[in-house]
């Protein structure tokens, strides 16, 4: 008799994957679609999930991402200075207004 779990850890093991779960690939594979530019409600399709809630389980944030997300940001402040009114008499610059 086939054992699937029995099939999924030896193939895990041989490719250097041991001790991974289907949902760590499907985690993945929702990742992969949406930095693909593929718009959400395509990817809840594409992947099977019917509500928004079980879809975010698998729209995790990592830091890369978030990186990423700042540096428009940063580009587009770059070499900025903002300066900031302590009082009504003085006013301070603060130096670059997106720091790395």
């Amino acid at each position: 008799m086939f054992s699937f779990n029995k099939a999924w850890h030896c193939a895990c093991r041989e490719a250097g994957l041991a001790g991974k779960i289907p949902h760590d690939f499907r985690q993945t594979a929702v990742r992969n679609t949406l930095r693909a530019r593929i718009p959400e409600p395509v990817a809840m399709q594409v992947w099977g999930h019917r509500t928004r809630s079980i879809f975010d389980r698998y729209d995790i944030v990592a830091d890369s991402d978030l990186r990423e997300a700042a540096e428009p940001l940063n580009r587009l402040f770059r070499g900025q200075t903002i300066t900031v009114s302590i009082t009504d008499e003085e006013s301070v610059p603060i130096g670059p207004a997106v720091t790395h």
